[in-house]
């Protein structure tokens, strides 16, 4: 299978702090890659180096779809395919979910066709929020449903890429469970995903191939057998070893 994504010798600097050291990796089309590290290993860096938001790499090259995206403003990356969630709910919430939606197909290949429902319900339909829902203020949601309109509005503009950073913060174990089901539906329809999670279990159960970081830089990659026993991986992120 082809690549989509590839990220070569990534760095991204602030002044004397390196965030991302010489970071490289490659997604495939379809693929499911899940990353996980330590707080401040540089996880959602670099989801911001690859999206252009808010910040490009500092040195390296990133190339998407074939083309480098390095330097591309974050309007056209998102255009070209690549989406991406944030880790705070990013609702607009005096708006319906409908508009909230609306507003991820304007800013997508799609806003000449925005006037048209269909790719906002497919969108909402694909992420599990309830017709009764649709026309509510996005404010008078729960946490989960939050999350799944903002998932709704990247997928709307129907991305060969989707970037989910931490999409299980806040919620309960059988919302997990439920998102889930949602990442490998997404996946089902085509589109390659990149996640970032802390909570391992959601990562071992959607992404057969894991990325570690530690301190900016790549620690470990592998299967997700292989990530579970890899022992600098535990003293990092787990902060214990393989024994009780």
């Amino acid at each position: 299978m082809s690549i989509l994504l590839e990220v070569k010798d990534v760095t991204r600097t602030f002044g004397a702090l390196k965030a991302l050291d010489g970071v490289s990796l490659s997604l495939r089309k379809g693929e499911i890659l899940g990353i996980a590290g330590p707080n401040g290993s540089g996880k959602s860096t670099l989801f911001n180096v690859i999206s252009g938001i808010p910040f490009h790499a500092t040195t390296g090259l990133i190339s998407y779809d074939d083309q480098e995206i390095t330097r591309v403003r974050p309007h056209e990356i998102y255009r070209a395919g690549l989406a991406r969630t944030f880790q705070k709910d990013c609702e607009f919430s005096s708006l319906s979910v409908r508009d909230n939606v609306l507003v991820g197909a304007h800013f997508s290949s799609l806003r000449e066709e925005m006037h048209d429902d269909t790719a906002i319900e497919y969108a909402l339909d694909l992420v599990g929020v309830e017709e009764s829902k649709r026309s509510q203020k996005a404010e008078n949601l729960s946490v989960f449903d939050k999350k799944r309109v903002m998932i709704a509005s990247s997928v709307v503009s129907k991305p060969k890429l989707l970037m989910l950073d931490e999409p299980a913060s806040g919620l309960t174990k059988p919302e997990v469970n439920q998102l889930c089901e949602l990442i490998l539906a997404i996946n089902r329809t085509g589109v390659a995903i990149l996640v970032i999670e802390h909570i391992i279990a959601l990562l071992l159960k959607v992404a057969p191939r894991l990325l570690i970081l530690n301190e900016g830089k790549l620690l470990a990659e592998g299967t997700a057998s292989e990530i579970i026993v890899n022992k600098d991986v535990i003293e990092a992120y787990l902060g214990g070893s393989t024994h009780p």
